[in-house]
């Protein structure tokens, strides 16, 4: 081969080279962009299973309460059923639990900011308040207007955002 003839070969193949490598930049992008939607998708369906199960947990529970308070309204007299959240975090463990728990009408709301006075680890809300915001806060991961939250366990985005002790659902 002549020099020429080299010349242009090696021309040719730059050309190409650099074609396929903004061929190859592009398709990367495109991979990565889709890459990253389907994982956030998974952990979207997957952190709103959790959620569903956590809020069926707490649904029993409320169920459970409401029919002792109709069985036993002596007993119970001027009973509801709240929502009661423990959280703790510590090193190397996090815990969350959310029950339900039956308060006296007349002193449930101070009652609850007492406790929470005492020990800032303990939320309570409203049963109505707790299905809202639960209904809310998977409506946003759903959507992807939180996908901050993806990261965390559950029981962390929980109690951040249902609870109002950190991310806020706005």
């Amino acid at each position: 081969m002549k020099l020429e003839e080299l010349k242009e070969k090696a021309e040719t193949t730059l050309q190409e080279s650099r074609r396929l490598a903004e061929k190859l930049d592009r398709d990367i992008e495109l991979f990565d962009s889709h890459r990253k939607n389907t994982v956030n998708r998974c952990l979207r369906a997957r952190i709103v299973q959790e959620i569903d199960d956590i809020k069926s947990k707490v649904l029993k529970q409320i169920e459970e309460k409401e029919v002792e308070i109709e069985r036993f309204p002596l007993l119970h007299s001027n009973k509801e059923v709240w929502i009661q959240a423990l959280f703790t975090n510590t090193v190397d463990r996090t815990n969350f639990a959310c029950d339900a728990v039956m308060m006296d009408k007349r002193y449930a709301v101070r009652v609850a900011s007492d406790m929470e006075l005492k020990n800032p680890n303990v939320k309570h809300m409203t049963t109505e308040d707790f299905d809202k915001k639960i209904e809310d806060l998977k409506s946003m991961i759903s959507e992807g207007k939180i996908d901050k939250v993806l990261g965390l366990k559950t029981g962390e985005v929980l109690w951040s955002c249902v609870f109002g002790a950190g991310l806020s659902l706005a």
